[in-house]
């Protein structure tokens, strides 16, 4: 599971798109001035599977800030954990 705070600069749709191992999964996120929790989740099939995510903007081109993302395991997301990387 991905989460992850964004915030847009107006009112913009954004696409998470997942790769794992070459198959791609895709959502979208109608997003604001405010910052909200969103998540991403998928199964990993292998240790060794390799993920990839990415962020599209749909439509106009807009800023995207994205902040406090963290992977996990679980079916759940958990509050942030800052470890101070």
């Amino acid at each position: 599971m991905l989460v992850g705070i964004l915030q847009a600069q107006e009112n913009t749709t954004v696409s998470a798109k997942t790769t794992i191992d070459r198959e791609m999964a895709k959502e979208e996120f109608r997003l604001s001035a405010e910052w909200k929790k969103y998540q991403l989740s998928w199964t990993m099939k292998d240790v060794n599977d390799r993920l990839l995510v990415r962020f599209y903007p749909i439509g106009d081109v807009g800023t995207l800030w994205i902040d406090a993302v963290q992977v996990e395991v679980g079916s759940e997301a958990t509050e942030y954990e800052d470890e101070g990387w």
